[in-house]
């Protein structure tokens, strides 16, 4: 790296710096659990207690024995998707309510539900026994042991060959810790050529919570995790109206100077057919998109109509019908209106084209598998640096998770086949004040020295691999699993919300 190059590296990582210092996380395989701070010997000494109870391995990896014999006859009778749909979810909304006892009582008879259903499978009901007993006890004291366990139920269903998982945290700051969960399907499962792994998941649960990425790397053999559902919205969101130029305008400043090199690159990803399709449809799905956002601005001035959830196929008549019935009522009050007609007829009217379209929920997945695909080899490339990644190249103040994540996103952008999908992807997300949007924000600005809004750059993967090299070395690229054209998604008809 020329002392420019590194002058403008260094200069990109200031906003970074001051998130050096940041507390240890005592974190579940499942997700952030608290922040605890633990004195060195304190912490041997329960490495210890847990080798000896057979919880870790001589290198200090999680393990489980199931105490009973794995039966699959006993499994064949759990209904996995009532568990990871309806009844952790229940479980965890009582739990986080339960501060009377009136809710305690309801958390209680919630766990029973759950507990009925796992009671097949005595290792199961023995895990969630156990950590439902901690949480009701005294969540916080118990966090290390909450993690492991809720790590041991993920790792016995991933043994037994169990297409579902659970993420769990505690959130502390209220009057007291509260315990979510997010339930995920396991759509598809392999391993690239070095063996490091790549899961899709689905959410399972029908909770409002959201994630705020679209992957994310674990420890172990968990290997990386792509979100669907997030990865989904996005496909549809941004881009699918970015297939065709004629709406090239109307997309946001930070994405148009990359629109003419994302279609090139999911063209060469799709079959011509299929991409035809999906260029075709893309003013309607962008009128779809506009009309969301007009309604959702109109907040500020007192309206409450919303749309939610839009449907890649448009709108139900039902919603259809509830539109219609805003715009009338919306003509008696023009300063505010809940929508107007003008908009009510454009999303009217794509909705319909949208809905008689042939084939278009199959070529809105394989376009999502892509998108996927750009996401996995972000967070495979975490997996392949693992806990100690050498850096010899990197500036001063470039460590820990900054580090990691400019790794990723170099990788990501120095892809011959999706680089500038990944770029688009970053440009498109809006950045937190964090260390992951400090390190985007350094990785951009070396890129690209105007900004995501400045003049295209052609070359991209040239220069991502320049960079990446001069600061980790010459290293192998990683390679995705093989992975399934498309996974199924979209129901059969998807429907809209509309409030008001």
């Amino acid at each position: 790296m020329s002392d420019d190059d590194r002058a403008d590296f260094e200069a990109a990582l200031a906003a970074m710096r001051a998130s050096r210092r940041r507390a240890l996380r005592f974190s579940l395989a499942l997700g952030a659990l608290l922040v605890v701070v633990t004195p060195v010997w304190q912490a041997e000494g329960e490495n210890v207690r847990r080798y000896v109870r057979g919880e870790i391995d001589l290198e200090g990896e999680p393990r489980f024995e199931p105490p009973h014999e794995p039966d699959a006859r006993a499994l064949s009778e759990i209904d996995f998707a009532l568990v990871h749909e309806r009844l952790l979810p229940s479980w965890s909304i009582a739990l986080a309510n339960a501060s009377s006892p009136y809710w305690e009582r309801q958390a209680d008879r919630s766990f029973e539900r759950l507990a009925a259903e796992v009671a097949p499978d005595p290792n199961l009901h023995e895990l969630l026994t156990t950590v439902h007993a901690r949480l009701r006890e005294d969540p916080v004291a118990h966090a290390p042991r909450l993690d492991y366990f809720l790590w041991a139920y993920n790792d016995y269903l991933d043994q037994q060959r169990v297409p579902y998982r659970v993420e769990a945290s505690l959130v502390l700051g209220g009057e007291r810790p509260v315990f979510r969960t997010l339930s995920y399907e396991v759509l598809a499962d392999g391993r690239n050529p070095q063996g490091h792994r790549l899961r899709l998941v689905r959410r399972a649960d029908r909770t409002s919570l959201l994630e705020g990425w679209m992957g994310k790397a674990g420890r172990g053999d968990d290997g990386a995790m792509v979100l669907m559902r997030r990865v989904l919205h996005f496909a549809v969101r941004h881009v699918w109206p970015a297939l065709h130029p004629a709406i090239d305008a109307r997309r946001p400043p930070a994405e148009r100077s990359w629109l003419p090199f994302v279609r090139e690159e999911i063209e060469a990803q799709l079959a011509p057919e299929t991409f035809r399709l999906l260029a075709e449809t893309a003013v309607d799905q962008q009128a779809l998109v506009e009309v969301e956002r007009s309604v959702a601005a109109r907040e500020t001035c007192g309206s409450q109509f919303r749309i939610y959830s839009l449907p890649y196929n448009g709108l139900s008549r039902r919603d259809v019908r509830a539109l219609e019935v805003a715009a009338y009522r919306s003509q008696f009050h023009p300063e505010c209106p809940d929508i107007t007609l003008d908009e009510a007829a454009r999303i009217i009217g794509a909705s319909e084209r949208l809905s008689t379209t042939e084939g278009l929920e199959v070529a809105v997945e394989t376009l999502a598998m892509v998108v996927a695909r750009a996401v996995g080899t972000h967070e495979l490339r975490h997996v392949a640096d693992g806990d100690d990644l050498a850096c010899p190249g990197c500036p001063d103040g470039l460590e820990g998770i900054a580090r990691d994540e400019v790794s990723a996103y170099l990788s990501a952008f120095a892809d011959p086949a999706l680089g500038y999908l990944s770029l688009f992807q970053a440009c498109a997300t809006p950045r937190g004040n964090g260390v992951h949007g400090a390190a985007l924000d350094a990785v951009i600005e070396a890129v690209l020295p105007f900004g995501c809004e400045g003049p295209p750059l052609f070359g991209l993967q040239d220069v991502a691999g320049r960079i990446e090299k001069n600061l980790f070395g010459a290293r192998p690229r990683v390679a995705l699993p093989a992975l399934p054209a498309r996974v199924q998604l979209l129901p059969r008809r998807a429907r809209a919300a509309l409030h008001r």
